[in-house]
């Protein structure tokens, strides 16, 4: 399915399609704009200009598929069947890809060398979905603790991790052993789990000891060809939301009504325009050419402009994602998920054809990250979505997937902004001095945090040092 969306989405440059390619973008950022903005009033006469909005983005989409060279060569690249999977495959790695279906998971697991995948069977859909739902819980009693009980709360959330392990990894410790390195392509609510973050013993975590864990978002990724780490850097951070809160962030990424999603102001975030400079220096000083936009600069406009190109991408920003209410006339989760750019907290005021300082999962989907070996959204959440059975999860992370993006950085839960910095200095230096996978990267990193917090006497609840994650290759 990922193969198919990424067809559908991906856009080629060729001069002789500008015209096609203008008028699919001109449709996807219609749709966006409505999504966002909602109903003024009327709801019939919403639903109908929905309706029309979207039957113009299908058939600008197929023009141009009738007409690309390169949207066909890509279903042909797309395509890599399992020998090629094989042979890509190392002394040393192994692959581990969960399935959910109505009776339950499966995992399969293929070791480098080995002709044919091991299959085991693990235990029913909802027991496990349930092992992950309480697994989460545990994650946000300790955020919204802030600091309380945080004794209790750890030994809760090792029960809990625990009960979890027991069901999805312990099955697969046999056939991994001696493994350094494992790929995990997950299904269903896995996808919302850090592996990294279960528990390995009375007080240690799998973060600490056992193999490289790289989250892929299909088994093709492996086969993929890798791109030399140089280039130019892009880091966004502290954009000016013009607007003083109302309200939480947090509240309306969920489950919130279009109508919450309309009144909220998004929550300044100073040290995330610290973030962007300190990341940019990083990238400089070690051969990329580098530029942040921060402050009034950090517009919906420039991230479209100035990302594209570049080889690594940084968005330190508030990310988010809409209840199903809010798009009752669409299957598309692409609209539901963004990321907010200055100028933000004044887009119902925005004009029609203009740029509201929302930039959508649909919208991102729709640029060109080809170039792009690493991007970093380090805002709360920008790792969620809706996750579907054998689809993924639709959302920011599926859209800059489908835009050509190889690897993604990003939050499964809130994450404190000074900790954050502080991971993110410690990630990248490792990930560009050392030459690390941003997968070994993401560990050295959150290792990092947990060792400094264990030696202060500080709480090692993974809600602290294990928010983020790489997902590719």
């Amino acid at each position: 399915m990922l193969d198919e969306t990424a067809e559908r989405h991906s856009i080629p440059e060729a001069a002789e399609l500008a015209g096609p390619v203008a008028q699919v973008k001109a449709a996807r950022e219609g749709l966006a704009r409505a999504v966002v903005r909602g109903p003024e009033s009327n709801q019939r006469e919403y639903a109908a200009r929905f309706a029309e909005l979207q039957t113009r983005v299908d058939q600008t989409e197929r023009e141009l598929a009738s007409r690309s060279k390169r949207f066909l060569d890509r279903q042909t690249q797309t395509r890599r069947g399992f020998e090629e999977l094989r042979a890509s495959m190392k002394t040393g790695e192994a692959l581990v890809a969960y399935a959910r279906h109505s009776g339950g998971y499966v995992a399969f697991v293929l070791r480098a060398g080995e002709q044919f995948p091991h299959v085991i069977a693990l235990a029913k859909a909802g027991e496990i979905d349930e092992d992950v739902a309480r697994w989460r819980r545990e994650i946000e009693r300790e955020r919204d603790a802030m600091g309380r009980a945080a004794a209790a709360n750890e030994v809760a959330y090792r029960t809990s991790g625990m009960a979890l392990r027991r069901a999805i990894w312990d099955p697969l410790a046999g056939l991994l052993s001696g493994s350094k390195t494992i790929y995990l392509v997950g299904d269903g609510a896995l996808q919302l789990v850090n592996f990294l973050a279960l528990p390995s013993g009375p007080a240690s975590y799998l973060v600490e000891s056992g193999p490289e864990l790289r989250m892929i978002s299909s088994e093709k990724d492996i086969a993929e060809p890798h791109r030399p780490r140089s280039g130019a850097l892009l880091a966004v951070g502290g954009p000016a939301f013009d607007a003083r809160p109302k309200q939480a962030v947090p509240s309306a990424r969920r489950g919130a009504s279009c109508e919450a999603f309309r009144k909220l102001d998004f929550a300044a975030l100073p040290g995330s325009g610290e973030e962007a400079r300190e990341v940019a220096r990083i990238g400089q000083k070690f051969g990329f050419e580098s530029r942040s936009l921060r402050g009034e600069e950090a517009t919906e406009g420039a991230f479209k402009n100035d990302a594209p190109g570049k080889a690594i991408v940084h968005v330190a920003t508030h990310g988010f994602f809409l209840g199903s209410r809010c798009v009752s006339e669409t299957e598309s989760p692409l609209l539901r998920a963004g990321l907010a750019f200055a100028g933000a907290n004044r887009r119902a005021s925005a004009i029609s054809a203009g740029e509201d300082g929302i930039l959508t999962a649909e919208e991102v989907a729709s640029l060109d990250f080809e170039s792009a070996e690493l991007v970093v959204l380090s805002g709360c959440d920008t790792g969620a979505g809706e996750v579907q059975t054998g689809e993924g999860v639709l959302g920011l992370r599926r859209a800059f997937r489908i835009a050509g993006a190889r690897t993604l950085v990003m939050s499964l839960w809130p994450v404190d902004d000074q900790e954050t910095r502080r991971w993110m200095a410690n990630f990248y230096e490792t990930y560009l001095a050392r030459k690390l996978s941003a997968a070994a990267s993401v560990r050295s990193a959150s290792q990092t945090l947990l060792r400094e917090r264990r030696a202060a006497g500080q709480s090692t609840h993974p809600f602290h040092w294990a928010g983020l994650i790489a997902v590719g290759n």
